[in-house]
C-alpha cells in the first residue's frame, strides 16, 4: 500500500517541533565556534545541504556514530572516512566532496583527526529528521485523526482527542506536537470569534 505523505502534516510537525527547538537553535547558529569560526548559517543553507537522497544519506551514516540507527550505522571498528562514505553512498569523488563540503559548510559536520563528526547543530537537526520521517511512517494516522476531526461538527473533546491520539501515535514526542497544534488551534478560533463578535458589539453600543 502507498502511502500519499500530506505535506500540510509534515509542514505542521516539522514547524512545531522546530519552534520547540527555536532557542537551541538560534545559541547554536549565532554563536562561533571556537574550533572553525563559523559564521551564522541560514536555515536554507543548511537544508539545501540535504536537499538530495544522496545527501541526507550521507548526513545520516555520519550522524549514526552517536546514535542508535541501525539503517545507516557503520562497524563499531571503522571510522567515518571518505573511502567508508564514498563506498557506503555509491558517489564519485567529485559528488562526494560537493556534498561534505556543503554539510561542513552548513555546520552540521565537521572533519577531526581524519575522520567525519557531526557537530551539536548537526545533533539537533539529525533529531528532528528523525521525527518527521517517523511522521511520515504514521502519515496515514496523522490523516485518520484530522479526518474524525474534521467529520465532527461540533468538534471532539479534548479527552476524547487525547485518547484517540494515544491509541494511534505511540511516539511521545509527535504526542506533544499533536497536543500543541490543538491547543494553539483553539486559541485561533476563539480569538477570530471574538474579533467576529466585537464589531456587533460596537454597533450595538451605538
Amino acid at each position: 500500500m502507498f502511502i500519499l505523505v500530506d505535506s500540510f502534516i509534515i509542514y505542521t510537525l516539522y514547524s512545531a517541533f522546530t519552534l520547540k527547538y527555536a532557542q537551541v537553535l538560534k545559541t547554536m547558529a549565532m554563536g562561533r565556534s571556537a574550533d572553525a569560526g563559523a559564521e551564522q548559517q541560514p536555515t536554507t543553507l543548511i537544508l539545501r545541504s540535504m536537499s538530495d537522497d544522496k545527501s541526507m544519506e550521507l548526513f545520516k551514516i555520519i550522524a549514526s556514530v552517536t546514535s542508535n540507527d541501525v539503517d545507516h550505522s557503520v562497524s563499531n571498528n571503522e571510522m567515518i572516512n571518505t573511502h567508508i562514505l564514498i563506498t557506503r553512498v555509491k558517489l564519485t569523488r567529485k559528488q562526494y566532496y560537493s556534498r561534505i563540503s556543503s554539510l561542513i559548510s552548513s555546520g552540521l559536520v565537521k572533519r577531526s583527526n581524519g575522520k567525519y563528526i557531526i557537530t551539536s547543530l548537526g545533533k539537533v537537526v539529525y533529531r528532528v529528521i528523525a521525527l518527521v520521517d517517523q511522521a511520515i511512517h504514521d502519515s496515514w494516522k496523522l490523516r485518520a485523526i484530522d479526518a474524525i476531526e474534521s467529520k465532527s461538527s461540533s468538534g471532539i473533546l479534548d479527552e476524547e482527542y487525547g485518547k484517540l491520539v494515544d491509541m494511534l501515535i505511540d511516539n511521545h514526542e509527535l504526542k506533544e506536537i499533536l497536543s500543541a497544534k490543538r491547543t494553539l488551534s483553539k486559541e485561533i478560533k476563539k480569538k477570530v470569534n471574538s474579533a467576529g463578535k466585537q464589531p456587533i458589539s460596537i454597533a450595538s453600543r451605538i
